[in-house]
């Protein structure tokens, strides 16, 4: 089949059940390629997710689907210390940030390293901004799209460590 009879194929299953407006299809895409179809389905509500992925599944057989949502970010909490999964306390401040793409929601730690913050704040000259750190970090991360796509949900963990530190003090400089 063709890149554009699989995509009838698969707007009209998603419309007959009701998931049609969860797909965007500006960012969507469905490509011929020697190996096959490849279709990249990019939706604005992660929430119906599970639900594509199951009506779509019996069509999948000669088709590289990649299926994620749009994220926004939708509030950044406070910093907080870092803990360890055994409970102890990490040489890091963490920050939450709570993410939105339609009815569903998840929440990203940040973690900021105690040697990117020293490292920062020499750059700054001063106490650095952890908040608008962690938002831009996790803005940086959601633009990146294809095969590198950023899951969120599977993996809720980030570092910025002072390796990180110059390119977001870069970063930090642009949008001030």
């Amino acid at each position: 089949m063709s890149a554009e009879s699989i995509k009838t194929c698969f707007e009209e299953r998603l419309r007959h059940s009701g998931l049609l407006p969860a797909l965007d299809s500006k960012r969507t895409q469905f490509l011929d390629l020697p190996g096959g179809t490849y279709a990249e389905l990019v939706l604005v509500d992660g929430g119906k997710e599970e639900a594509i992925r199951q009506i779509l599944s019996d069509s999948l057989s000669d088709v590289d689907l990649r299926l994620h949502p749009i994220w926004e970010i939708e509030n950044i909490g406070e910093p907080e210390i870092a803990i360890s999964a055994t409970g102890g306390i990490i040489a890091a401040s963490v920050v939450g940030v709570r993410l939105k793409s339609g009815t569903a929601t998840t929440v990203v730690q940040v973690a900021i390293t105690w040697l990117a913050q020293q490292e920062l704040k020499q750059m700054l000259g001063g106490e650095p901004d952890l908040k608008r750190l962690a938002r831009e970090y996790v803005e940086n991360w959601l633009q990146w799209g294809g095969e590198s796509y950023w899951d969120p949900r599977q993996y809720p963990r980030l570092e910025i460590a002072a390796d990180r530190a110059l390119s977001l003090y870069k970063s930090l400089q642009k949008t001030a």
